[in-house]
């Protein structure tokens, strides 16, 4: 008999992509996306027009998650 899949199942997938799709995460990828631009704007600045915190949006830069 054979170990199961190490992989993540259905159910866990719809679940991280239905968190994905709140609001919030709309503001930082969208807010992520401009500062990623050529324009290279402040991350103050994207954080302030998108009503977002500039460290939790410098944070999530760096490749972190929001508690």
């Amino acid at each position: 008999m054979q170990p199961p899949a190490a992989s993540t199942s259905t159910r866990d997938n719809k679940l991280n992509l239905r968190a994905m799709d709140t609001p919030f995460e709309t503001k930082i990828a969208a807010a992520k996306k401009e500062l990623i631009g050529p324009s290279k704007p402040s991350i103050r600045a994207v954080a302030k027009k998108y009503d977002l915190s500039h460290q939790t949006l410098a944070r999530r830069l760096k490749g972190g998650i929001s508690t």
